[in-house]
């Protein structure tokens, strides 16, 4: 809410003071985000916890909005006074849409302002689209290079998220959009809208950089930008300390409220239908069930009001204490991702830690987590029956051979997904593009 947050920019959006090595001072970085909430500010908030952890950087986080509790400085907490009273004139005299559009100018007003108070050497940009617009960027200082983590497909397009089966991503985006509205109303349209970001793209190749935390999503890029815009995978930063096997699982189940039956466990934010898949979550428990008449399902999250939930279902509220969140984890059998299309999706990123193998359909980047046999299973197709055949095929292995599958599980995080290497490669890229940028002012 504008102007109603627990944390702002004030005097507080300062760099902090700059540390000193051999006599040369660190870089700073100061990371961006549209919130402080949902996956990919959570990805972010790791991103931040592992930088601002180092001796030789200084790091800061921005976000529009959220909970300064995060660690994140909100900006829309502390707007400038006229905008906020022609907001709420707006908000209070005219359609929704016109309030929606001033608020997120505001939010990329206060955001860009705390970025040049800060100073930083580089810009580590996250999603901006939920409560801002691509109009942040021209808004960001120039002889700032900027590090984009590409979340989702939105600044590959020129409106949505997940290109999904649109006949004309290849092409560019066209004047028609068929997910037109599902995100609000457009400043202009999809095509238009791609040709100026292309061509911001275009204008800064040195200063800007891509980073894909999925194999797919690099590759996407890539040939989405022709390659005139360096584009880096680098998977998402998982905290190996929280997420991890515990001991004594039979009491922790017991203190979840399971007993000794097979517990399949699903976990969102909110449980959405389209890209999120829980209508095909919904749709394949009373398969499950049938099939396997002692399997308990769990989803953890809050359910989608406008779908119902299904007989043998059992949905608890939304777990966002991440010790607690492993509890779960290590407590249940199978984790179950019903997307139609992820990236990296952090929820198997976090199971696979603490031991937990997964079923999804194969998809995107959960063929990269999801290796068939050994992490868990994919189903054959994006279909409920192929989601229920999955979780029959793990359900029907012996114990012993599930515990094998939980020690792959934890070996194969341990062996691709170290969190120290992961943030290492977010620092050389830092340095390169730094270095590249730095460069090309030289000349």
């Amino acid at each position: 809410m504008i102007g109603a947050g627990s944390g702002g920019i004030g005097s507080r959006c300062e760099m902090a003071p700059a540390a000193e090595t051999n006599g040369l001072v660190n870089k700073s970085v100061v990371l961006v985000s549209d919130v402080t909430w949902g996956g990919a500010a959570i990805a972010c908030r790791r991103l931040f916890e592992a930088l601002a952890a180092r001796n030789d950087l200084r790091a800061q986080w921005i976000a529009a909005e959220g909970d300064a509790r995060s660690g994140a400085h909100v900006a829309s907490a502390w707007p400038p006074l006229v905008s906020l009273v022609i907001y709420r004139v707006i908000h209070r005299f005219f359609h929704q849409p016109l309030a929606d559009e001033w608020r997120r100018r505001m939010n990329e007003a206060a955001v860009a302002a705390c970025v040049r108070r800060m100073k930083p050497d580089i810009i580590s940009l996250h999603n901006i689209h939920h409560n801002m617009t691509f109009g942040l960027l021209p808004r960001l200082p120039r002889e700032v290079p900027i590090v984009w983590t590409l979340h989702d497909m939105w600044p590959l397009t020129g409106y949505c998220t997940h290109s999904l089966d649109c006949p004309d991503f290849d092409k560019g985006c066209t004047e028609v959009c068929p997910q037109a509205g599902q995100l609000g109303a457009a400043s202009r349209n999809p095509a238009e809208e791609w040709r100026r970001r292309r061509r911001f793209y275009q204008r800064r190749p040195r200063s800007l950089a891509f980073v894909a935390p999925s194999q797919w999503m690099a590759d996407l890029a890539r040939q989405r930008l022709e390659n005139f815009v360096r584009t880096e995978h680098i998977p998402n930063i998982l905290p190996s300390r929280t997420f991890r096997s515990l001991p004594n699982r039979i009491a922790i189940r017991e203190i979840l409220g399971f007993g000794d039956e097979p517990v399949l466990l699903a976990v969102a934010e909110i449980f959405l239908p389209g890209i999120k898949g829980a209508d095909l979550l919904a749709e394949s428990v009373p398969l499950i069930c049938s099939a396997h008449p002692r399997a308990r399902v769990v989803a953890i999250g809050n359910w989608h009001g406008t779908l119902a939930a299904p007989r043998g279902l059992e949905v608890r509220p939304p777990v966002r204490d991440e010790a607690l969140l492993n509890m779960y984890y290590n407590a249940a059998d199978l984790l179950v991702v019903p997307s139609r299309v992820e990236n990296l999706p952090n929820v198997i990123l976090e199971a696979l830690a603490a031991g937990l193998p997964a079923v999804a359909f194969p998809v995107n980047g959960c063929t990269e987590l999801v290796i068939h046999g050994r992490t868990g299973f994919l189903a054959k197709e994006v279909s409920p029956m192929a989601l229920a055949e999955a979780a029959g095929v793990f359900l029907a292995l012996s114990e012993g051979e599930r515990e094998k599958m939980r020690e792959a599980c934890r070996a194969f995080i341990a062996e691709s997904f170290e969190p120290e290497k992961q943030a290492q490669k977010y620092l050389d890229l830092f340095d390169s593009a730094s270095s590249r940028f730095q460069g090309l002012l030289s000349r």
